[in-house]
């Protein structure tokens, strides 16, 4: 590992030695790639990027305002049952007539679509 130091910049690689000819220095794609540089093709100048920084306002939050027992239960509501459960049994909880899940060509058989227990008649 060597530091070396870029304009304004300290930093820390590995480096390979090799005979380069006349070349200094040859950057490979995984250095690049690493310290994301602004590169000017034309000049060969290379740039570092600015740190960006982003600021996230902090917004007061359910825990500022409401009583730990009124978190704790929606927390344990929510842990109960996810989105796509509590859609999941709304549709099942809805009935829907005999009539209008056997198609219309079918209603003369009706008796045979209905919940109840077989009958067994045995022949001897």
């Amino acid at each position: 590992m060597a530091t070396y130091t870029v304009g304004t910049r300290t930093l820390t690689d590995e480096f390979l030695i090799s005979g380069l000819g006349k070349e200094d220095v040859i950057l490979r794609l995984p250095w690049l790639q690493k310290y994301n540089l602004d590169i000017n093709w034309k000049s060969g100048e290379l740039m570092f990027r600015p740190k960006q920084y982003i600021k996230i306002p902090r917004n007061g939050s359910i825990f500022d305002k409401e009583d730990p027992e009124e978190i704790i239960a929606q927390v344990d509501i929510q842990a109960k049952m996810s989105v796509s459960q509590t859609m999941a049994h709304t549709v099942e909880q809805k009935e829907q007539k005999l009539e209008d899940l056997i198609p219309e060509y079918l209603h003369k058989f009706k008796t045979q679509f209905e919940d109840r227990e077989a009958i067994i008649t045995l022949s001897i």
